[in-house]
């Protein structure tokens, strides 16, 4: 299974596209989920939805995380890169 590593996310690796721990923990605990609402990822981080978003949203982004819009419900789910042969 892929997992972020948190220093990558801190700039000291290949993917330094993201910062901060929380983005990286967000993210892993994300996969490992599956697909997820806002609160639930709230709840995860122990924020308010409002600031949980503001993780996400770089996220969001840099193509780490999609939005699956299923009705009137939105859901994230993180975004897997196939690596070349």
């Amino acid at each position: 299974m892929w997992l972020m590593k948190e220093e990558s996310a801190a700039g000291n690796g290949p993917s330094s596209g993201i910062g901060g721990t929380e983005h990286v923990r967000c993210a892993n605990w994300m996969l490992r989920q599956g697909r997820v609402g806002l609160v639930e990822i709230a709840t995860f981080l122990e924020l308010e939805q409002d600031a949980a978003h503001t993780i996400l949203a770089p996220l969001i982004a840099q193509g780490f995380v999609q939005e699956v819009k299923s009705g009137d419900e939105v859901r994230f789910r993180v975004r897997l890169l196939q690596r070349r042969r």
